[in-house]
């Protein structure tokens, strides 16, 4: 097998990761197969390159011990084999950690998942406007209950918590942008606006629960982006006082 192949698996993996809010929103089935095919791929590749480092990584080493105390346990359980059935399958989580981590190494896979969790992200924050100021989603669907937005989860009150849950690493992706990266001045007040929508967007979910959460996370990110700018300015003004003085060049 040989790279070109495996570079392409790997695109095929990040893409499918990407699209993984949308099988969150449709089903737990459609969820699933995503992992599944992810693992699948992930399993090829781990094969092919004998990343065996993986393995030794105290996360994924608790993680096992984890499972293996779960496959343990099930020998206890009323229902031992359906206990073994549900441990068993814990082990696609371990897997689904692994794949991520091995796709986070390279820099252009991770822009391809966060770019299309952000796209996923914002058109759910639109949605979550639209039904709050017209009573139903884009689709047509009405939440159950009057203080709640459904969007596209269409009868399942936990649309907030999803958004959340990608929002976090989305966030800490622009954020990183925003520090690194030479962006316009125009583009950062973009970020910045856009964050704050989704952040509102959260709270106008009406999950209580999710939007103290959110608000949190929220103001970590902030002050961790913060405390980030602040160290880069003084190590570029530390780095141009050295050459500056010692006639240093890098």
């Amino acid at each position: 097998m040989n790279n070109r192949i495996i570079k392409n698996i790997e695109i095929i993996s990040a893409i499918l990761l990407g699209v993984l809010p949308i099988g969150l929103i449709i089903g737990t089935a459609v969820s699933e197969t995503i992992i599944i095919f992810v693992n699948i791929l992930f399993l090829i590749v781990f094969l092919h390159e004998r990343n065996f480092f993986l393995i030794k990584k105290k996360e994924i080493l608790y993680l096992m011990i984890i499972w293996i105390y779960l496959l343990i346990n099930c020998l206890a359980a009323n229902n031992s084999q359906l206990a073994l059935s549900r441990s068993v399958f814990f082990f696609r989580y371990i897997l689904l950690i692994m794949a991520i981590s091995h796709l986070f190494k390279n820099i252009n896979y991770q822009k391809i998942i966060f770019i299309i969790w952000s796209i996923i992200i914002s058109i759910v924050t639109f949605d979550i406007y639209y039904e709050f100021f017209s009573g139903k989603n884009i689709l047509g669907y009405i939440s159950a209950d009057g203080t709640r937005i459904v969007s596209f989860m269409k009868d399942e009150l936990r649309i907030g918590s999803l958004v959340l849950a990608f929002f976090l690493f989305v966030i800490n992706f622009w954020n990183i942008i925003l520090i690194e990266k030479k962006i316009s001045f125009k583009f950062k007040n973009l970020i910045y606006v856009l964050e704050i929508l989704i952040l509102i967007g959260i709270f106008l979910t009406g999950e209580r629960a999710v939007t103290f959460k959110a608000l949190i996370c929220f103001i970590f990110l902030i002050f961790s982006k913060e405390f980030k700018h602040k160290i880069l300015i003084r190590s570029e003004e530390h780095t141009s006082e050295l050459q500056s003085r010692f006639g240093i060049s890098y």
